[in-house]
């Protein structure tokens, strides 16, 4: 920075200093373009070789490129990228976040209580699952490149800038800092996609739950060895009273194998819903319970979630969550955690089913009358929803799901069962226009379906042909219900939803049609 580059960064002027690292420094700026308070992250290149200086330039801009074309409520939002004309430093201007490191909650707070924990990695897992769905990958995920907002918001920072630092600052082959949040194949140097960063959620998760990392060790060598081939200690020995299903939901993010993780984070995030509302993850429930004859969808024959629990969970607020008030933190649990007794940690079994229904081969449940869940049972497919748009507006083009605000307030039914008697049906149909599109419908804040489409139809003679709607039933209790349709592809990038709030009085049948226009636009309504 000259004169005024002292206090500018291009047309940004620099406020004051946030902190520094080992890849540069960051500060708060102001664009006084809009008048938007930013932060800007400086890379330094300096006592790299000018061929090093090049290739890493090149690298920069494609992955804040990419990067840059996320959009997630849960992802920190790049705006802009530069070079200081001087020093010939990069620097990233993206959104300026209020709040802290999660690194630093941890240090001052120790372990979170379940609920919070619980409640921040589905939070993260859907983020995750967004940027995978663009093939953007973390690949250096931890507490310190997640930011809580002041409303207790997770946002993850630094995607794809990160794992570049890493590369610039060791040279191939090299560990720098800490392993412990790495995958297996990460550590191996093979091939890395989006299923690491669920490994490194799995640490996370781990370490808010417990107050300890789960691959310890006095060096980098040692903790490597230990992510590689040793299986942690079971959260549960620290606290016997974590909720039932967080055993089940890390031993599937920490496997070793990528193949016998979660092979998404939307996956993994509705398990953690699930067990928020007290019940058991629905893969696990679905991979008991899914009948294996193929077929057009898949039925999530599972309890409804708990009444008042809404898909988009409330975190508490900044104050509430960080003050150390009420039971939101929980205490260092004492001489249990010096003692680090060895409990037998039982292999994940490959979820082959699960993995075949991600990757496009649908199983169904018998097709004999649709059964009857607490709240809402759907048999049909949907977009997956972890967010909704409102009901009368429709963007000019795809919307990611913005998956952060409150949904509106809605009437429920009884949590109790419910008699066939006093139910209603909802025949649903989809016609799809999505290329390699998936589906899920969720019912009064419940995921109850997830399956990929059927290629869209052919048009012919100036009308649709060649395919056939999905067309599926799902009974359901009477009364009010919001139901929420999300569809979502990666190639290319696709990501809307709709929600419509109905009436279905006892014994009435209403239909449920989704709908593309030329634009590709997703239309839902109610019939």
């Amino acid at each position: 920075m000259n004169t005024s580059a002292q206090r500018r960064f291009g047309r940004y002027e620099i406020l004051d200093e946030i902190g520094r690292g080992a890849m540069g420094v960051v500060y708060r700026a102001r664009d006084p373009k809009i008048n938007r308070t930013v932060a800007i992250k400086t890379i330094s290149l300096a006592n790299q070789s000018a061929e090093a200086q090049r290739e890493f330039r090149e690298r920069f801009r494609r992955e804040a490129e990419a990067a840059g074309r996320l959009s997630h409520p849960g992802i920190v939002t790049i705006f802009d990228v530069g070079e200081e004309p001087d020093t010939h430093d990069l620097y990233l201007v993206m959104e300026c976040v209020k709040g802290n490191s999660l690194e630093k909650v941890l240090e001052e707070k120790g372990r979170l209580a379940p609920d919070v924990a619980v409640q921040l990695a589905a939070e993260l897992a859907e983020a995750l699952d967004c940027a995978h769905g663009q093939n953007v990958v973390h690949r250096d995920l931890k507490p310190a490149n997640i930011l809580i907002t002041e409303d207790g918001h997770a946002k993850i920072a630094d995607f794809g800038i990160a794992q570049l630092s890493f590369e610039k600052l060791t040279g191939h082959g090299q560990i720098w800092g800490t392993p412990a949040f790495m995958s297996p194949e990460q550590l191996n140097d093979g091939a890395v996609d989006g299923r690491s960063d669920l490994f490194s959620l799995g640490v996370i998760l781990y370490m808010l739950l417990t107050g300890h990392r789960p691959f310890q060790g006095n060096s980098p060598l040692t903790i490597s060895l230990r992510v590689v081939s040793h299986e942690p200690v079971p959260a549960i020995a620290f606290d016997p009273d974590l909720p039932l299903g967080l055993d089940y939901i890390l031993e599937r993010a920490l496997a070793k194998s990528p193949v016998e993780r979660y092979q998404r984070g939307m996956e993994m995030s509705l398990d953690l819903q699930n067990v928020l509302g007290g019940h058991e993850p629905w893969s696990k429930t679905r991979q008991q319970k899914q009948n294996t004859k193929p077929g057009f969808g898949v039925r999530l024959d599972r309890p409804a979630m708990r009444s008042g629990t809404p898909s988009r969970f409330r975190i508490p607020s900044f104050p509430e969550i960080f003050s150390g008030a009420g039971s939101l933190y929980r205490k260092s649990v004492g001489e249990v955690r010096k003692t680090w007794v060895k409990f037998p940690l039982m292999r994940p079994v490959p979820f082959l089913l699960l993995g075949i229904a991600l990757y496009g081969m649908a199983w169904k449940a018998p097709k004999s009358s649709p059964q009857v869940l607490n709240q809402a049972q759907p048999v049909s497919s949907s977009p997956i929803v972890s967010s909704v748009a409102p009901t009368e507006s429709v963007a000019p083009r795809p919307i990611r799901a913005e998956t952060s605000a409150p949904l509106p307030a809605r009437t429920r039914t009884s949590s109790g069962p419910v008699s066939p008697a006093r139910s209603a049906l909802v025949n649903i149909r989809i016609e799809n226009q999505i290329p390699q599109a998936n589906v899920t419908i969720w019912v009064d804040d419940r995921p109850v379906y997830h399956h990929p489409l059927p290629d869209s139809p052919k048009k012919k003679l100036g009308i649709f042909g060649g395919g056939k709607p999905v067309l599926e039933k799902v009974q359901i209790a009477s009364g009010q219900h919001q139901l929420r349709v999300r569809v979502q592809a990666s190639s290319p990038f696709y990501d809307q939803s709709h929600a419509l709030t109905g009436d279905f009085p006892v014994g009435t049948e209403r239909v449920l049609r989704v709908s593309f226009n030329k634009q590709h636009e997703m239309h839902a309504s109610l019939k």
